[in-house]
């Protein structure tokens, strides 16, 4: 379930920020699994899961898509590829990478070949109390509770990082321009404006090695 190791986004560098913080055993919640690839089993996970958790960026929940495929990579605010209140891929057949978060919670899903690899990060309860928690409502879709190996994994330590994501604003384009991706179209949903844009999240370390990392927002940055 280490998500890390294989994440592609669209970013130019990352930067550890200060405040390291030893995590009591057990937190955050985090569950995992695989499952068959097909268009019923993708959307089925997500209704499962009941993603989106919101569908504005003004919530407080899990407002942002990071949709690879084979023919495109773009960072959306999830309200574009929801229908009602359910996320509906156009073409789930060109499916790389999902990747729904938020200050809610973190979910990814990845196809590699002919399976679906996905993992769900998310505080519940008190800050300082979080528990483990099982929020599917169908067990096919459950996955498995990373704290339950065994031997149990050792306690995590959080701390927070950001990722610089490409280009720069450009008042007389209107939007983002980076002549190293010059063929992309950038977008940053409710950034508009912002000379620069990074992810904010936090990092999980055990052993000194990554094991997950939670993107949680979006913030303007300087040159």
């Amino acid at each position: 379930m280490n998500s890390s190791s294989s994440t592609s986004t669209p970013n130019m560098d990352s930067s550890p920020s200060e405040g390291v913080q030893r995590l009591p055993a057990g937190q955050p919640a985090i569950r995992g699994g695989s499952l068959p690839f097909s268009a019923s089993n993708l959307h089925g996970l997500l209704d499962a899961w009941r993603l989106p958790r919101t569908a504005t960026l003004n919530g407080d929940d899990t407002p942002y898509v990071l949709l690879e495929q084979v023919d495109a990579l773009k960072l959306v605010a999830v309200d574009e590829i929801t229908t009602g209140s359910q996320i509906r891929l156009d073409h789930p057949d060109l499916l790389e990478r999902l990747r729904i978060f938020g200050p809610g919670g973190d979910f990814e899903v990845r196809r590699d070949e002919e399976r679906l690899y996905w993992r769900w990060i998310e505080c519940t309860g008190d800050e300082e109390g979080r528990q483990v928690a099982d929020l599917s409502t169908d067990k096919q879709f459950a996955g498995a509770d990373f704290w339950a190996q065994t031997p149990p994994p050792p306690d995590l330590l959080r701390h927070e990082t950001r990722l610089l994501l490409w280009g720069q604003w450009d008042d007389k384009l209107g939007g983002w321009f980076d002549d190293r991706v010059a063929g992309s179209q950038l977008s940053y949903p409710g950034m508009e404006g912002c000379e620069r844009v990074y992810v904010h999240g936090w990092e999980f370390i055990s052993n000194g090695a990554t094991q997950f990392v939670w993107w949680r927002e979006l913030k303007e940055g300087v040159s």
